[in-house]
């Protein structure tokens, strides 16, 4: 390959390359068929790398954007209303997620043999099943308060980290002048961990190129189509989530949407060649209180913890993956397993961070609360960059919407700036 390709290439967006790397992931696969898993080690690399940057982003995220509200009142009644607003927005999603895979049905032409193949050849799917212990409700609520925060940390236990980070902030604003020096390690340290997002991401390309064409090699192009039509699904979900419910939000509040989403254009482009909440928080805090005019104090404490907690395009993403799965094995789910899944999906959502394929990590909940075999987390797995492409860009939108609507109601939001050319 010539140096003049190489500076061609380096120049493309990020979300060009990843595209990239999915084509000749799937040429390689036909090509080389079984032997395509001698690119196994790179994706469960990239995987890893993923997984490992989750619970520092969550911790000191939340840990910030805590600091960031220094009245305490205030801080209570903005996190009771963004959290309604994430309840029943990520409700709505992954309804719209159940009723479209319904009527598109994806996966209902892949075998279980298939499945299976997949799975035996990928690491990665069956490091979840250490992940997938099905707990109750009482158990779950019981687990957020951790008896040992560091132990939590470390065995990757999201919900008691956000209980234990939103102690630490509240903790480090009630101390006040003397914790100074605490509070600037952690925006420091925030800040270095939006660095290591953006070395990670730097390789997401090669990552999709090994896990798709391992995926390809060993089960064929059946699964290709199987995949794409997941994909679509899930885009199309996502669209409707953003052009019904955001936009709905936005005329109750008694604003224009196509103004809001005019202003959005720059953190949505980002966000969609990321695939990163985190990696797009700078731009998007920029973006919605200088051009949209929410105020400093909602954008500071509200969008931060949107990154985290706000997943409406994953919630689409997890309903429309179940059906998958359930596609799949032959299995007719009951009314009340759609309930369950609205439920396991909005909770499961707000456990997980705004970082890549933290999505893949967190379906083994929601599959496992159904009864479904988790096996099929190795074929989403191998296009979830694509599919987290969008569904990020929602997640996004939905932060800067919270926003919005929190400002609002607060009288907080400038709404000379919000219909400025600014």
């Amino acid at each position: 390959m010539s140096i003049q390709t190489l500076l061609k290439l380096n120049r493309l967006q990020l979300w060009h390359k990843i595209v990239l790397g999915l084509v000749l992931g799937i040429i390689t696969g036909l090509i080389l068929k079984e032997k395509a898993t001698i690119f196994a080690p790179l994706g469960v690399m990239f995987i890893n790398a993923i997984s490992m940057i989750v619970i520092p982003i969550i911790f000191f995220s939340i840990v910030c954007s805590v600091m960031s509200v220094s009245d305490v009142s205030t801080m209570g009644r903005l996190t009771v209303k963004a959290l309604l607003l994430y309840l029943i927005t990520m409700s709505i999603a992954t309804t719209i997620g159940l009723g479209l895979a319904s009527i598109i049905k994806p996966g209902a032409s892949l075998s279980q043999a298939q499945v299976q193949s997949s799975f035996q050849n990928n690491s990665f799917a069956k490091q979840m099943i250490t992940h997938s212990e099905q707990t109750t409700l009482v158990e779950t609520i019981v687990s957020i308060i951790p008896s040992n925060p560091i132990s939590a940390m470390a065995n990757g236990q999201i919900l008691p980290t956000i209980f234990f980070a939103l102690l630490l902030g509240f903790a480090i604003i009630t101390v006040g002048k003397k914790a100074k020096p605490v509070a600037d390690f952690f925006d420091a340290s925030m800040q270095i961990m939006f660095k290591i997002v953006n070395f990670i991401l730097y390789f997401a390309p090669i990552g999709v190129f090994a896990l798709i064409a391992q995926v390809v090699g060993t089960v064929g192009i059946d699964v290709v189509k199987e995949l794409a039509l997941l994909i679509v699904t899930i885009y199309i979900g996502c669209i409707i989530h953003a052009v019904v419910v955001y936009s709905g939000i936005l005329g109750l509040c008694k604003l224009n949407p196509l103004v809001f989403f005019k202003k959005m254009i720059a953190p949505m482009a980002f966000a969609f060649s990321t695939g990163s909440s985190a990696a797009t928080l700078p731009l998007n805090l920029q973006t919605t209180q200088k051009k949209i005019g929410v105020s400093a104090g909602i954008t500071d404490f509200i969008l931060p913890l949107g990154t985290t907690m706000n997943m409406n395009g994953l919630s689409v993403y997890l309903g429309v993956a179940a059906l998958f799965v359930a596609n799949i094995f032959g299995v007719e789910l009951t009314l009340w397993q759609y309930a369950i899944i609205i439920f396991t999906s909005t909770l499961a959502s707000i456990g997980a961070a705004g970082v890549p394929m933290a999505g893949v990590i967190v379906m083994s909940i929601v599959l496992n609360s159904i009864g479904l075999p988790i096996e099929a987390i190795a074929l989403i797995a191998s296009v979830d960059r694509i599919i987290e492409m969008m569904t990020t860009t929602i997640n996004v939108t939905g932060d800067s919407v919270t926003a919005v609507a929190v400002a609002k109601s607060e009288n907080q939001l400038n709404e000379k700036i919000y219909y400025g050319k600014n």
